[in-house]
């Protein structure tokens, strides 16, 4: 099972209300992958479900967290594919 597979499951799981979902699921859709954020946060707040609202404001903060992880990994890919172009 590939990466993007992987990935792709874990969308699949945000097109139902989070919490439905144990807690450990719930951390990895908001926090590992952030689909909550896409879909769920934003739809309670329209619908005024007041238990998730004060999640909204952690949006700028994940925000920057995915940012941050996305060039981390950029970089270390950067870094290997030199590895193996200058190993020839």
């Amino acid at each position: 099972m590939s990466f993007a597979h992987t990935i792709h499951t874990l969308g699949e799981l945000a097109r139902y209300p989070i919490s439905i979902y144990s807690l450990g699921i719930q951390l990895i859709i908001s926090v590992l992958v952030p689909y909550a954020f896409i879909s769920f946060i934003p739809a309670t707040s329209l619908f005024g479900k007041e238990e998730w609202v004060h999640f909204g404001w952690l949006v700028p903060i994940l925000a920057l967290y995915t940012v941050s992880l996305s060039l981390f990994i950029f970089k270390k890919g950067l870094a290997y594919t030199k590895v193996q172009a200058t190993s020839g």
